[in-house]
């Protein structure tokens, strides 16, 4: 009978230069030239072959007895004691001292008594969304990533268009900012080579774009390279179930914040990351919040059934941000709240049944809804005051709503509202106090 081809069979240790995938491989050639191995009782020439069998990266994360270093997951947490950990707070601790690593959670509850901080270099992946039960049990704790961050540096900056010099007027850089640091110029975040002097430093990249003279600017200590999935976080009596703050380079996929004290989910300066199929319901507070976040891309947000906002966008350094195919349904106040933010765009996405507006824009300017619709909302399908100018809502269905469909306040001006059906509406089709807006080709009856 041949030697069967199984795991078993392939041990390995630290000091052997031979790695799995080698060792598979060699067995698979010796099993094949074997002219006994096929054709066996029971056995099929193709069946015993087939990928799940030797698919190291499946048997890594089922088989935590295969050495660390040659598997996929480097600590793999299991409450039945079946992995390397019991708890993530000691897999996170261990990435930590290790500098980055990657922890697959395998499904089950798990109560922390304390914050959990993932630190940079570090991803988590649990086994299932709704298996993997992060329950803080109404613990002041919560699940963090954080940086640092300076939000009120000293002085103003200049920059040149093809020039990798930063001059400040009024700045500190030699006592505020280091190699290796990032400084916000408009909405993009740029690495700091070097600091010649207190007002100048040189970038890592050259800046390419217009010149811009007297900026405002802000600098990060990011943390980067983490991710997030397939897990859900509850009962948290802090801020926040889920904190992500001053991070760079990072992702979250396929979350759930449910249940939580006050916030579901809140991100400040995320930069240049990616967030999908974020799930955040019932909770004391808003969803989900996006505030002071710059070029990062939210697809598939689903805010419902929460005691505030949905989703709530916020801040003048929230700009060229893009939310798609994101849902905000049945919260007590308004599905979306975009308050004091500069070019983002919301495309395809959709606020039903909400308590108050399904979208609300207060002090928000350059904005754009594309193909976004809100209906059965108590008061307006979307509402702009507070001097909301210059945005542009296009191919959307306002409808069946208890206020207008649209209802443009004082001071709101040079908006663009294009292509909306606006039927239904107890008020009516729409209000504008405002001035020089533009309606077309809208449906009002």
């Amino acid at each position: 009978m041949p030697d069967p081809i199984s795991w078993y069979t392939l041990p390995r240790t630290a000091t052997d230069l031979q790695s799995i995938k080698e060792a598979v491989d060699a067995k698979l050639l010796s099993h094949n030239q074997d002219p006994s191995a096929h054709g066996q009782t029971g056995e099929g020439v193709y069946t015993h072959r087939i990928a799940s069998i030797l698919d190291h990266v499946d048997e890594s994360v089922k088989n935590a007895k295969i050495l660390k270093m040659a598997r996929t997951y480097k600590y793999i947490v299991d409450p039945a004691g079946d992995g390397d950990y019991t708890t993530i707070a000691v897999a996170l601790t261990q990435v930590i001292a290790d500098a980055g690593g990657s922890i697959f959670v395998k499904d089950g509850v798990y109560s922390p008594i304390a914050d959990l901080v993932v630190p940079s270099n570090c991803f988590i992946r649990g086994e299932s969304m709704d298996g993997v039960i992060i329950d803080f049990n109404s613990g002041n704790f919560q699940m963090i990533a954080e940086g640092a961050g300076n939000e009120a540096p000293s002085g103003t900056i200049s920059v040149v268009h093809d020039d990798a010099t930063v001059t400040g007027a009024g700045s500190d850089f030699v006592n505020e900012i280091n190699a290796g640091d990032f400084v916000l110029i408009n909405d993009t975040w740029y690495e700091a080579a070097s600091i010649t002097d207190g007002t100048h430093l040189e970038l890592e990249e050259i800046y390419r774009g217009n010149g811009q003279a007297g900026l405002d600017y802000r600098i990060m200590i990011p943390k980067t390279n983490l991710g997030i999935e397939n897990l859900t976080i509850r009962e948290s009596a802090d801020a926040e179930g889920l904190k992500l703050v001053w991070l760079k380079d990072c992702f979250f996929d396929k979350i759930r914040c449910k249940n939580n004290t006050n916030d579901g989910l809140t991100t400040e300066w995320l930069s240049n990351s990616a967030m999908k199929d974020i799930f955040s319901h019932g909770n004391g507070g808003k969803g989900i919040v996006i505030r002071h976040s710059q070029s990062s891309y939210f697809e598939g947000l689903s805010a419902y059934s929460n005691d505030s906002y949905g989703i709530f966008i916020t801040s003048v350094w929230t700009r060229g941000n893009l939310v798609i195919a994101s849902n905000a349904s049945h919260n007590a106040y308004s599905g979306f709240f975009i308050y004091s933010v500069l070019h983002n765009s919301l495309v395809g996405c959709e606020a039903i049944g909400n308590k108050q507006n399904g979208f609300g824009l207060s002090s928000a300017s350059r904005c754009k809804l594309l193909g976004c619709s809100g209906w059965d909302n108590g008061e307006d399908g979307f509402n702009l005051h507070l001097g909301s100018d210059r945005n542009r809502i296009v191919g959307g269905e306002f409808r069946d709503n208890g206020g207008w469909g649209g209802d443009v306040e004082n001071t709101c001006d040079r908006n663009v509202f294009l292509g909306l059906d606006l039927t239904g509406n107890v008020s009516g089709a729409k209000r504008d106090l405002g001035a020089n807006n533009d309606w077309g080709h809208n449906q009002e009856a």
